[in-house]
């Protein structure tokens, strides 16, 4: 068995927030395609990243596993 982690932004890249809607779509789609899907949505994680000018940027994070 292969566990992949799929990380989503919270937050699109304009500072909107990603509705919980569209992240449940996202479930359902990965249950169904995959057999099963577990989903950390409502409390999101932090994750740092550096961007293409060597800043750190951090974002609110949804994790999905399948």
């Amino acid at each position: 068995m292969t566990l992949v982690e799929i990380f989503i932004p919270r937050n699109f890249s304009i500072g909107q927030r990603v509705e919980i809607d569209r992240l449940k779509v996202l479930q359902q789609e990965l249950a169904r395609k995959f057999g099963g899907v577990t989903a950390f949505i409502r409390s999101s994680a932090s994750g740092l990243w550096t961007n293409e000018h060597g800043h750190v940027e951090q974002d609110d994070i949804a994790v999905f596993e399948v």
